[in-house]
């Protein structure tokens, strides 16, 4: 409380303010030393409320100018960051290195009354540049999702996580609509590219639909290595009929019926 708040801000509002340093000084004597409620006037009173609005007002546009400098200050030092100076290869060789595997984790996890023993609950929460990391490299910035974009090879390393259910075709599309999409978003960025398929499936035999199932299976021509977690294949009538001329690894860690 040392001065009056800028006339100009005072004014503003529409609210004169006619407190002097002076008066706002030995105001700030008696209040540290007095009680009484004669202290200060109801004219002071309403004066000083409209001084505090003034300072809030203050506040309030110097943080959000604060804020702003912020940003730019960021944008600047991005700018000149030791990462824009590597060449598009040596940039295209990390992100090989970082994308090894794609984890698509189906979700929801289960519905009510599917199977039992369907092993824990995805973690929705994990960080996406340790489950997806060739998606979370394309959302950085549009220079690295070009280059993301350009490179099936980064798309092309997945694993998937899903499990049978007894839903019927539409059904199934619309429940996991986006787990499916995100499947078919990912074969289709990786173009022609060979398929290192990992795939993961639970769930009770006699449920033979599976989401994103059929989405692999199209691009069987493709498959360059597949392993398999779960029941037998041959329990998927889908996968009796294909032909996979690219295999060159299979293995089937085949898993106990759970019923």
């Amino acid at each position: 409380m040392t001065r009056p708040p800028c006339p100009g801000h005072a004014s503003s509002l529409g609210i004169p303010v006619s407190l002097s340093s002076e008066e706002l000084s030995a105001l700030e004597h008696n209040l540290c030393f007095e009680f009484e409620p004669s202290v200060v006037t109801p004219k002071q009173t309403n004066e000083l409320r409209t001084m505090l609005a003034l300072v809030d007002k203050d506040i309030e546009c110097h943080n959000s100018e604060i804020a702003c400098l912020d940003t730019q200050r960021a944008q600047l030092l991005s700018l000149l960051s030791p990462m824009r100076k590597l060449p598009a290869k040596t940039l295209l060789l990390m992100f090989q290195d970082v994308c090894k595997t794609n984890n698509l984790k189906c979700y929801p996890w289960g519905l009510e009354g599917e199977f039992e023993n369907r092993g824990p609950a995805i973690e929705m929460t994990s960080p996406v540049i340790r489950d997806l990391p060739a998606m979370a490299i394309s959302s950085v910035c549009s220079c690295w999702r070009n280059l993301a974009l350009s490179s099936p090879s980064l798309w092309a390393n997945i694993r998937v996580e899903t499990y049978t259910t007894s839903l019927d075709e539409d059904e199934l599309f619309e429940t996991f609509a986006g787990f499916i999409g995100t499947v078919t978003q990912y074969l289709e960025i990786s173009g022609d590219w060979p398929l290192r398929l990992v795939l993961g499936i639970v769930g009770p035999t006699e449920y033979k639909e599976i989401p994103s199932l059929i989405c692999l299976a199209e691009h069987a021509w493709r498959w360059k290595t597949f392993t398999f977690k779960g029941y037998s294949l041959t329990d998927y009538d889908i996968l009796s009929e294909l032909r996979f001329p690219l295999l060159s690894f299979i293995d089937d860690v085949t898993v106990p019926d759970l019923d």
